[in-house]
């Protein structure tokens, strides 16, 4: 009796916990890259530190792994984070940044090596 119950609560808990997923998923996709970005912290936190990124070139099909974290702007006290804006990974001298819109931008030495604009699947 006790089993059918809790499969009762579930079953009507599940559609109300389907509305909470994020309305994008995690993969980028630019004329030449495919970008997987994943957060491997708890969801609700503001800000995360343990963000991978996975861009695969279309053109050669190689690919690279960075770990990096979130970005946000800077709330009224210029310390609190306050709107998401994307993701940003350093290896050595390179940065990807994956922007919330879409874009893909990576930099070497402060010079751009790639701005693409892209849709999230």
């Amino acid at each position: 009796m006790k089993i059918l119950l809790i499969a009762a609560l579930l079953a009507a808990a599940l559609p109300a916990l389907a509305q909470t997923a994020p309305a994008r998923s995690s993969v980028l996709e630019t004329p030449s890259f495919t970008v997987r970005i994943k957060v491997r912290c708890p969801e609700g936190n503001v800000t995360c530190e343990d963000v991978v990124y996975t861009g695969k070139s279309k053109k050669n099909g190689k690919s690279v792994s960075v770990m990096g974290r979130t970005l946000h702007a800077a709330c009224a006290d210029g310390n609190t984070p306050c709107r998401f804006q994307g993701y940003t990974f350093d290896t050595g001298n390179i940065n990807y940044t994956v922007l919330e819109e879409g874009e893909l931008i990576v930099t070497k030495d402060g010079k751009t090596l790639v701005r693409e604009k892209g849709n999230w699947k």
